[in-house]
């Protein structure tokens, strides 16, 4: 988990650093593992300023411009599923410090919520964007034909990425050999957190494999997300709203055989995307019941009929 978090955020050229990482990690173990590799474009600020106040603050939007004295609070958009179409500030009302919960379209500066104040009574902001393409590896283990289990694992991060989430890929290297790899597929995937895909910027690593193996996930009985663990007791789920933000593909029947193991999102929200997630976040106690959750999951014999369980 330190190793992980040292290497945050895992953006960028930390990118291709965390799946080198990865691979030594499997490797150790003596786990052969198999590369898929592409390339990303991702946003490279040169410019984030606001004006009259020194306000830290981090850039947000995927357009260079000025940005209004008008605030959004990104924890409210979030429940609503909406994305400012205006230049705005942003803040995430749940989080002391600056949470990059949401990218926009148009100009945007995320600042904490003890400095919204500063923003609305201030005369606005600016940034300067431009795009830079960056290679990525998504490291596969275990079954690459017809797994029963494909468990998709996302390494990249913002901020300290610990719950989010460097805890699902800490404990599943861990532990990789107490699972089955002649019968599943394990997915250490990226990026997932940024592109320049719109409106679903997230996912891109995800729709990368889909593409590249969609006969596999076809074949799959069981489609895995293991994001955001340890923070919580596990929280299981397969309902389709939060499917979709877990995992984006672009052809949604890949969903109705989909799970998604968790941790409690109001309480992320109080570290989402910043640097409160760190290592001492994660509660091995409930990331290891999340592990046993997962291997239930994979240890199903026969998906069709024992999947009521889980709804």
């Amino acid at each position: 988990m330190r190793k992980l978090y040292d290497l945050s955020p895992r953006l960028y050229e930390n990118i291709e650093k965390t799946a080198e990482f990865i691979k030594e990690e499997l490797s150790k173990r003596g786990v052969s593992y198999y590369e898929v590799t592409g390339k990303v474009r991702l946003p490279v600020y040169l410019k984030c300023e606001v004006f009259d106040e020194r306000v830290p603050c981090k850039p947000t939007g995927f357009e260079s411009g000025s940005v209004e004295p008008v605030a959004f609070d990104t924890y409210e958009l979030f429940k609503r599923d909406e994305i400012p179409s205006e230049a705005a500030f942003l803040y995430n009302s749940k989080c002391p410090s600056i949470s990059t919960a949401l990218y926009t379209k148009v100009p945007s500066i995320t600042v904490s919520r003890k400095d919204v104040r500063k923003v609305w009574e201030g005369s606005g902001g600016e940034i300067e964007v431009t795009w830079k393409e960056y290679p990525f590896t998504e490291v596969l283990v275990g079954n690459l034909e017809d797994p029963v289990g494909t468990v998709f694992i996302h390494y990249d991060s913002f901020g300290g990425g610990s719950v989010d989430n460097g805890a699902a890929v800490a404990i599943t290297l861990e532990r990789i050999t107490e699972i089955d790899l002649s019968k599943n597929l394990i997915v250490f995937s990226a990026p997932d957190e940024l592109s320049d895909e719109w409106p679903i910027y997230w996912g891109y690593g995800f729709r990368h494999l889909e593409n590249e193996f969609k006969d596999v996930l076809e074949r799959s009985e069981v489609i895995v997300a293991y994001d955001s663990i340890g923070l919580s007791e596990p929280i299981v789920t397969r309902n389709l709203e939060d499917l979709r933000e877990l995992l984006p593909f672009r052809n949604e029947n890949f969903l109705s055989k989909a799970v998604g193991i968790t941790s409690d999102w109001e309480k992320l929200f109080e570290i989402y995307h910043s640097d409160l997630d760190v290592p001492e976040a994660v509660n091995y106690s409930y990331a290891s019941s999340s592990w046993e959750v997962l291997k239930k999951v994979l240890s199903i014999q026969d998906w069709s009929k024992d999947q009521a369980v889980f709804n």
